[in-house]
């Protein structure tokens, strides 16, 4: 974390997590960079966890479990670490249930979803957000999201977009361009539908939102926020409302075939 001394290891549950980081480390006789290689971040980044600059993702917290065979020691302080630093529990507990869905439901009014972000446009979109020395890290949370794109039984994700998210300019034209051509790639994906909400649909809702379904039965809402302050849906009245707006929207929604055009249009253009 930027500009705060080293939090006392005996209070805070952010210095005991990175106390313990370096203990358990020495303990196995591993370099930092050894460790990092296990929970896939650079060393440097690595680094910055051990001294309080940056805080470990729940990915991170696991892998350290899994590598010193720990039953759930760091991923059962992260959520302290978390609540500590005044982060969202409910936008943390959104990427972990995401992480396990079966299906994925999104509409975005404004901008390409995290999911499927680029890189440098992820940066731009996070840049007003993260305080310069976060950046990067937030920047690598965000696409450790993806994988779970890339697993063995992915979920089958459908993307409401409205046609402001494909038009809106973030950060430079090359920067579109690689967000756009990233957007069409997924969109191969057999697992993947896209589907764009042209300009001047009878849409009225401004702030993106996500149903989650699991392999076991049950749903799960979240109504973003600025900043990852969204709120997490449960109730299921509610999460019935959600889903029957989805609906009305993918009513107004083009066809795969018009979207994908629509998107390549846009890129084109550029």
């Amino acid at each position: 974390m930027p500009d705060r001394q080293t939090p006392d290891p005996t209070k805070s549950p952010f210095g005991y997590y990175a106390l313990r980081m370096r203990r358990e480390r020495t303990k196995a006789g591993l370099k930092q960079e050894e460790v990092a290689r296990h929970v896939t971040v650079s060393p440097q980044l690595y680094g910055h966890y051990e001294n309080c600059r940056r805080v470990p993702t729940m990915d991170v917290s696991e892998g350290l479990d899994d590598l010193y065979n720990l039953d759930e020691f760091f991923a059962g302080l992260h959520p302290l670490v978390i609540s500590e630093l005044e982060l969202s529990p409910q936008y943390v507990q959104y990427v972990k249930e995401e992480d396990r869905a079966s299906h994925i439901r999104m509409y975005d009014p404004l901008y390409v979803p995290g999911l499927f972000q680029h890189e440098d446009y992820a940066r731009e979109i996070l840049r007003g957000f993260s305080p310069p020395d976060d950046l990067e890290h937030d920047v690598a949370s965000r696409m450790s999201r993806q994988k779970i794109l890339d697993r063995d039984e992915p979920p089958r994700i459908f993307v409401l977009l409205s046609e402001t998210a494909i038009r809106n300019p973030v950060g430079s034209p090359e920067i579109m361009k690689a967000q756009l051509a990233r957007l069409l790639e997924f969109n191969e994906k057999p697992n993947v539908s896209v589907q764009i909400v042209p300009w001047g649909a009878p849409v009225h809702v401004p702030s993106p939102f996500t149903l989650l379904d699991f392999p076991e039965g049950g749903s799960l809402g979240y109504v973003d926020a600025t900043g990852g302050n969204g709120t997490m849906i449960q109730i299921p009245e509610r999460l019935q409302r959600l889903a029957v707006r989805w609906e009305e929207i993918k009513g107004e929604a083009l066809s795969f075939g018009p979207s994908e055009a629509r998107i390549r249009q846009e890129l084109e253009s550029l």
